[in-house]
């Protein structure tokens, strides 16, 4: 057999084996990187679902069993909750389709007038956290006090307005937090698609109309399928607005019954097994999503992409602009306006008087005998430093995955996107329970919030990092290699400068979610580790909105101000490049 050659695919495993370890033993530094990296993020992710399912097939006596499972399609309140869920998830889901499409095709193609300014105005729904949101229609809507129930009843005489707590109230709240998702992701691929197409089918006898629209929609489809699914998930996922929202309308989602299983006396096992329901959800979410988004390729675009020429719709360009306005308005200028207005009231349901105006509200939030002050530094450290650990891990990840082939990269990329749509609090439960013991006793301290933040967030950063990588030329960094550069010293001088953006990107975006995370911080959290989000939802919860609201304002002004600084940085870093 001397001599005999075999085609790659066709090698022997052992001499496969072999190839293997002999690369790996050549770049021994990237080998130890590597096996850090899948060991930190398998870690990360994979311990805390383990101890989940694990938690679930056990009684509280530590017996083999399925009666938890069974009990989570048995029991009545149980089985209300599942169906909630889906309920409003489906919802929320066709209503952000029916409010996000018309302002994405409106903004990308046409004429319409304030199209900066709607984008904008969108962003600053999508930092809006959809706790917030809820706490603003509660004091809007509410049945006795709410400002509108109150001008109907002293204006029109109309004694029973309409009420936010209930599931058509939740599925609005949770509408206007998720639209944006769907608005960018489909605003997005209609501004990067080929306008060539619509002009030939215009040329061949198409109204401006139907050439828009009858091959537009068609071309961002997967996108526009990818962002629904990713908003379904969102919403079954959330906490805050269900909590606030659905136990006043004495209902229970998924996630509010999980929360209501860890209160005394806990009921750790049947949590557990609660949240696979969702968990199932979400792995066939992504699986949907996968398949909806599997054939489109990454096109590099090396030249100045063409400008579509705008649709002129013409009186079409108008009500589409009324649209948008009525959403932006109900979205973002109605919710920040009750919410400054409350924010300055000593009492919240008297009337806006000089009498009852104060700004003790934003006062507190310097005092350090309130939890205020240490909530706000919470929230800084941990969002900053989980940003900052996900796009680092992220990066190194990324380059092993599109730049080697080491083996086992489906593997990990599987790992790094499985909490991509995972919610919130049924990931917590298996970070609660599977740190609350020595070894790993990090339960109360704020080191788990950062590992758990990371796990959850990390899949953002990825995605951001790999798109990136993605659109990068392999030519400077092959350049280096045969210069004689080492991969660390190619990765850090000559890409890391090109992906510059990419990774401000990403940690922007990593610290905004961050920044607003209740679901997970809510199981999370003891004394001395409250978070911004955290303080909100104690105040809501004993019933004083005017320190929720002005907390509340200083998030979202927070989020702004990171977005606006970071897409600054983000812009001058492209232009670098």
């Amino acid at each position: 057999m001397t001599g005999v050659t075999f085609p790659t695919k066709a090698r022997p495993l052992h001499l496969r084996a072999l190839a293997i370890f002999e690369d790996l033993r050549q770049e021994w530094l990237r080998t130890i990187i590597m096996v850090a990296a899948v060991g930190i993020v398998g870690w990360l992710v994979l311990y805390p679902l383990a101890i989940l399912f694990n938690l679930g097939l056990h009684s509280r006596t530590g017996a083999f069993t399925f009666d938890n499972y069974i009990t989570v399609f048995s029991e009545p309140g149980l089985v209300s909750a599942l169906v909630n869920s889906i309920v409003i998830s489906a919802g929320t889901t066709v209503a952000s389709l029916l409010i996000a499409l018309p302002m994405a095709w409106a903004v990308s193609r046409t004429t319409m007038p304030g199209k900066q300014f709607i984008r904008l105005a969108v962003l600053i729904a999508f930092v809006m956290p959809n706790f917030i949101t809820a706490i603003a229609w509660i004091l809007l809507a509410g049945p006795n006090a709410g400002l509108l129930n109150v001008f109907m009843r002293e204006v029109f005489g109309v004694a029973k307005g309409w009420s936010v707590f209930s599931r058509g109230g939740l599925i609005l709240v949770l509408t206007f937090s998720f639209y944006p998702l769907i608005f960018f992701a489909s605003a997005a691929a209609l501004d990067n698609m080929d306008p060539s197409y619509e002009e030939a089918a215009q040329m061949a006898g198409a109204s401006a109309w139907r050439g828009s629209l009858g091959i537009s929609l068609p071309l961002v489809m997967p996108a526009i399928v990818s962002s629904s699914i990713f908003v379904f998930l969102e919403a079954m996922g959330a906490f805050g607005a269900p909590a606030a929202i659905g136990n006043a309308a004495y209902f229970h989602t998924l996630t509010t019954k999980i929360y209501e299983l860890f209160s005394y006396p806990p009921r750790f096992e049947l949590a557990a097994a609660a949240a696979t329901p969702i968990i199932a959800f979400t792995v066939l979410g992504l699986m949907l999503q996968r398949y909806a988004t599997g054939r489109r390729r990454f096109n590099v675009i090396s030249a100045k992409p063409k400008v579509a020429r705008a649709v002129d719709i013409g009186i079409g360009r108008w009500i589409l602009f009324a649209f948008s306005m009525l959403v932006i308005f109900a979205s973002v200028a109605l919710p920040l306006f009750v919410l400054v207005r409350t924010s300055l009231l000593s009492r919240w349901g008297l009337p806006f008087t000089w009498q009852n105006l104060t700004f003790k509200n934003y006062a507190a939030l310097f005092d350090t005998s309130t939890i205020l002050p240490r909530a706000v530094g919470n929230s800084l450290m941990v969002s900053a430093g989980t940003a900052s650990i996900c796009v680092v891990l992220a990066l190194v990840i990324v380059w092993l995955i599109e730049r080697t082939k080491l083996p086992g990269r489906a593997l990990l990329t599987f790992i790094c996107t499985v909490t991509f749509a995972f919610p919130g609090i049924a990931l917590a439960v298996g970070f609660v329970l599977g740190y609350r013991e020595p070894p790993l006793a990090l339960y109360g301290t704020i080191w788990l919030f950062f590992i758990a933040f990371t796990a959850h967030r990390f899949p953002f950063a990825f995605q951001f990092v790999r798109n990136g990588v993605k659109q990068l030329s392999t030519e400077l960094e092959e350049a280096g290699r045969m210069s004689g550069a080492s991969w660390t010293r190619t990765l850090v001088d000559i890409s890391v400068p090109l992906l510059k953006s990419g990774m401000m990107a990403a940690w922007m975006m990593v610290f905004a979610v961050t920044l607003r995370e209740l679901s997970m911080a809510v199981l999370l959290n003891v004394r001395g580790t409250e978070t911004m989000p955290i303080a909100i939802f104690n105040f809501v919860d004993n019933g004083t909105f005017e320190s929720a609201a002005a907390v509340s304002v200083v998030l979202i002004a927070m989020s702004i101000l990171s977005v606006a600084i970071l897409r600054r940085i983000a812009g001058k870093a492209q232009m670098e490049v």
